[in-house]
């Protein structure tokens, strides 16, 4: 099941991710450094909101299946009216935490700020519709909104820069394919399920309990590949560009092989209480996920300078001294977010608990050492390796302590 559905999903991922790299690679052409720092600031920012985005939708993978059939109507139907309040509520908190945001992005125009609010309102709705695509296993529908959204981001920010408009236009992109996710997210889902109105019931008590674990772990993974973005911002705003583009360049080793987690989350939760099958398709998993990630670290230690020529502008050049060091703290992340999203399923306290303590670290050690950008890494590096090495502990424990 993992190999093939992950040959779909890895091959759609393949194509939506070099055209997000391509969007980013395109914003470089047009934007300064100083504003590409600003654009990636705002880039690090919107993964953080993606936490309560994907929690929501590893609560739904997680309840779906956990669901009889014959309830299951009745369960996504309070689902979608939970999304409605989430919308809601989650906008008005956002747009209250302007006055923290802007001295910690210098920011200038509260506009921009407003248009990549507005992203929240096109969220929690789509994303119960991806997330009953990926329970019910529709990977190939599930990999075609994945797909057309970035093209709808690249022909959106290129308007805009045409028409001049720079970081305001590559915000007001991501909001333009937020709405038209959400369009397509629906008539998709609605094509393979019943999506008729039903009598809601109450969602079960480990929904929420579920839901508390996964939104720490992943606002704490989250914050492993985007505090240092922000921190950097704000510590040494003038080589945030050129920190933002080593980022950028050496992530595409951890999405690409986060393919292959789309696939083993449902299929880990489905085998949750069949040991036999856990252990094989987390070990299909740890394979291919060590194997990308591996390939692509020695790539980035092999050729920095013939990377960092994907960027046109040849202003961040320097950009490339930072590469090899980048590429293994991925590495190390990439693993970590493997064996944190296994132990969610094994034991929800331990993934919460391992990953919270390894993002603090990271935080703790940069907030301390923050001279340079290399010393910025090597602080990562060591936090993604440490929580690594408890998290794999932990989980052997687990899989083998159930023998």
């Amino acid at each position: 099941m993992i190999l093939k559905s992950s040959l779909i999903i890895f091959s759609a991922n393949f194509f939506a991710h070099f055209l997000n790299y391509a969007y980013h690679l395109i914003a470089g052409r047009f934007l300064i450094p100083s504003d590409l720092g600003l654009l990636e600031s705002f880039v690090a920012l919107n993964y953080f909101l993606a936490v309560l985005i994907s929690t929501f939708s590893l609560s739904i993978i997680h309840l779906i299946n956990q669901t009889p059939p014959a309830k299951q109507p009745a369960v996504i139907s309070q689902l979608q009216r939970l999304s409605f309040k989430l919308t809601l509520t989650f906008w008005l908190i956002f747009l209250s935490l302007y006055p923290i945001l802007k001295p910690l992005l210098h920011l200038k125009n509260p506009y921009i700020f407003i248009i990549f609010s507005l992203q929240i309102l096109f969220s929690f709705v789509p994303t119960l519709y991806s997330g009953l695509l990926q329970a019910k296993l529709k990977f190939a529908s599930f990999s075609l909104v994945n797909l057309l959204s970035p093209i709808i981001k690249i022909l959106s920010a290129l308007f805009f820069f045409i028409m001049g408009l720079k970081v305001f236009g590559a915000i007001a992109s991501l909001a333009i394919t937020s709405l038209a996710t959400a369009i397509i997210a629906f008539l998709l889902v609605k094509k393979h399920l019943n999506l008729k109105t039903s009598k809601p019931i109450k969602l079960p008590r480990s929904f929420w309990q579920f839901s508390s674990a996964a939104l720490i772990t992943n606002l704490s993974l989250t914050s492993l590949y985007n505090s240092d973005i922000l921190l950097v911002r704000f510590y040494l705003p003038d080589q945030a560009g050129f920190y933002a583009a080593a980022a950028l360049l050496v992530k595409i080793i951890f999405f690409v092989s986060a393919a292959i987690l789309t696939v083993a989350f449902p299929v880990f939760t489905l085998h949750a209480n069949n040991l036999t099958q856990l252990k094989r398709s987390f070990s299909q998993s740890l394979f291919l996920i060590t194997a990308i990630a591996f390939l692509g670290t020695t790539v980035y230690q092999l050729y920095p300078n013939l990377i960092i020529k994907l960027f046109p502008n040849p202003a961040y050049s320097q950009a490339a001294a930072f590469l090899p060091s980048f590429s293994l703290f991925i590495f190390f992340f990439t693993l970590l977010n493997l064996f944190s999203q296994l132990l969610l399923t094994l034991d929800k306290r331990y993934a919460a608990v391992s990953s919270l303590s390894t993002a603090l670290l990271q935080l703790i050690l940069i907030i301390l050492f923050h001279q340079n950008l290399m010393q910025i890494i090597q602080n990562s590096i060591v936090a993604a390796l440490a929580g690594l090495i408890v998290a794999s502990g932990v989980t052997i424990k687990l899989l083998y302590a159930k023998t």
